[in-house]
């Protein structure tokens, strides 16, 4: 079964999965696209047992891997956590 939304929304409960007849309890496996705001209600209340994130190919801006991004306008080799700088400055 796939549902689609006609709107923007974050899912934060699995209340907002529940449509009619549609039950989450019932499915082993259900998918959401979503950056983090799904973690309060699956993640930290222990109602998902395993989540899997997964980021769309390419780079673009809503990306989690920050390595894929283009930095033009940055010293990129001196950021955290990317950079040397920052992880020897942290060095006592």
């Amino acid at each position: 079964m796939i549902i689609i939304t006609p709107a923007y929304e974050q899912v934060t409960t699995v209340d907002r999965l529940k449509m009619g007849p549609i039950e989450p309890d019932a499915f082993d496996v259900f998918v959401l696209k979503s950056r983090i705001h799904f973690r309060r209600g699956f993640d930290e209340t222990g109602y998902a047992r395993t989540i899997i994130v997964v980021d769309a190919p390419g780079p673009w801006v809503g990306t989690t891997r920050l390595d894929a991004l283009d930095y033009q306008f940055a010293p990129i080799d001196k950021l955290y956590p990317f950079g040397t700088a920052s992880k020897s400055s942290n060095k006592k």
